[in-house]
């Protein structure tokens, strides 16, 4: 020991660990301690890395349609893949044959209804001419600048009544090269025989800017309905009778020409579902508790809904339904349900109801329990099972090769873009792949065990050095206590 204002420094060696430990000869202070306690600890590090594909157990190569590079790609999830995944999908990726993370949205495929609408396409007229053979033309503009849709028909609007005209319009986008694109198609009215009119005249497929309209028989020469009849007579005599019949030319008028687009709108009508197979299907009777129980796996599919295939009628029994992720299928059984089974076949009542509805449940085991009271047990030879139909978008490349990567421990979600460049459904993927048979992962590698080995004979070195120093210093700020006094 030196004198007051002097470090003190006792160097202790425990294997290949260092420790420096250095206190005052006055005072010992509790964040020196704490201090020394945590430089004695081993660090502890947290990887940062991304799952590969050696953390998977399970592969899948995705067989590959006809595509165009960059277009948005689907496929569809099929048991296995279900069967190998947590409830989160933590443990599911997607890879290139390089072994390259690929991006994919998880979504549940949907039913879409395709609804048809006409849209206005704003048009003006540039030019009225009145050709020989008693013809007329007339040339419109589409002022619409990017002539995203096509014009599908012309509406010819006019006033009058009774006549007929043949039509022809020629596209353009020049005014000089002119395409026939209608051919003498009729826009009517026979509302002197019948309710029966037509103004629509439909073209080619085109996003012409100039449409050039013909009309032939422009000018009709039409007798009046109404004729004047003249008799001479003389001493109750006819002498002469005539008969006048008066003819008016009338003139085909265009009161306005409308040009409309179709655009097709799909809309989302409900989740896709799917039928899935069972295994291990099979049906007990327990006379003492008077019930028929039926199981059967289901491999962790989103189930939607469960039918029992039942023999006869004329049945009313009150049924619950369970089901359990033990691997064995003895405990950890949860309630998803419970209901009626209900077959009536009457003269003047039919009822038809042996299934559940359920909202997606994944789970391994299935249990149906019957109740049957004194009556005789049912007849069920078998169970049918629907799900909902789940789905990978991504991005695909023309010639890649993709791969699902699958099962194994839960890992942390992955956090991709690609729902937000995707939008709200529903989506179009242009191509789909189809997913093979699970292959074993020769790559793959068993998750590494912590805390064994050098590194529990690090800490157990550290703690014994960290108490080492504490009784030494402990020691020597009683001594240096001794000393003052």
């Amino acid at each position: 020991m030196e004198g007051d204002g002097e470090m003190d420094v006792v160097r202790l060696e425990c294997s290949a660990l260092r420790v420096a430990c250095c206190f005052s000869g006055r005072r010992v202070t509790g964040a020196a301690i704490l201090s020394l306690a945590l430089s004695v600890l081993p660090p502890v590090t947290v990887s940062a890395a991304g799952m590969g594909r050696n953390d998977f157990p399970w592969l899948k190569e995705l067989e590959a349609p006809g595509q165009r590079s960059g277009e948005l790609s689907a496929v569809s999830l099929d048991e296995e893949v279900f069967a190998g995944t947590d409830d989160a999908f933590s443990n599911l990726r997607l890879f290139d044959a390089g072994g390259s993370e690929i991006p994919f949205l998880r979504t549940a495929a949907t039913r879409t209804r395709t609804v048809e609408r006409t849209v206005e396409i704003p048009v003006r007229i540039l030019d009225f001419k009145i050709l020989e053979n008693n013809r007329s033309e007339v040339t419109v503009e589409r002022t619409d600048e990017k002539r995203e849709l096509p014009v599908a028909e012309l509406v010819i609007r006019s006033p009058l009544r009774n006549f007929e005209k043949d039509v022809t319009v020629s596209g353009s986008d020049d005014m000089n090269s002119w395409e026939e694109i209608a051919a003498g198609q009729a826009v009517f009215d026979y509302s002197r025989f019948l309710d029966l009119r037509n103004e629509n005249v439909r073209l080619a497929p085109g996003r012409s800017k100039y449409l050039r309209i013909s009309v032939s028989n422009l000018s009709e020469e039409k007798r009046a309905p109404l004729r004047r009849i003249v008799r001479e007579t003389q001493a109750g005599a006819a002498l002469r009778e005539s008969e006048t019949t008066t003819i008016n030319t009338e003139d085909f008028r265009v009161d306005r020409i409308v040009a409309l687009a179709r655009t097709a709108d799909e809309t989302v009508t409900g989740p896709e579902t799917r039928s899935y197979g069972v295994s291990a299907f099979e049906v007990g009777t327990d006379p003492e508790k008077k019930e028929t129980v039926v199981r059967f796996d289901v491999n962790r599919v989103p189930v939607t809904g469960v039918k029992l295939v039942i023999r006869g009628s004329q049945f009313s029994r009150a049924a619950r339904l369970e089901c359990s992720d033990d691997p064995r299928g003895r405990e950890g059984w949860q309630a998803l349900g419970r209901g009626r089974l209900v077959r009536i076949d009457l003269a003047r009542t039919h009822v038809d109801s042996v299934s559940f509805s359920l909202p997606g449940v994944r789970c391994r085991h299935v249990r149906v329990t019957i109740s049957n009271g004194d009556s005789p047990p049912l007849e069920v030879s078998g169970v049918e099972v629907t799900g909902e139909a789940q789905e990978l978008l991504f991005f695909s490349r023309d010639g890649a090769k993709y791969m699902i990567a699958y099962g194994g421990n839960s890992g942390p979600m992955p956090q991709y873009d690609i729902a937000g460049v995707l939008g709200a459904p529903p989506y179009r993927p242009g191509s789909r792949y189809v997913a093979g048979n699970g292959k074993a992962n020769p790559e793959f590698k068993e998750p590494r065990r912590h805390g064994t080995g050098g590194g529990r004979f690090l800490m157990m070195a550290g703690v014994a050095a960290m108490v080492a120093c504490l009784v030494w210093a402990i020691a020597s700020a009683a001594r240096g206590i001794e000393k003052k006094t």
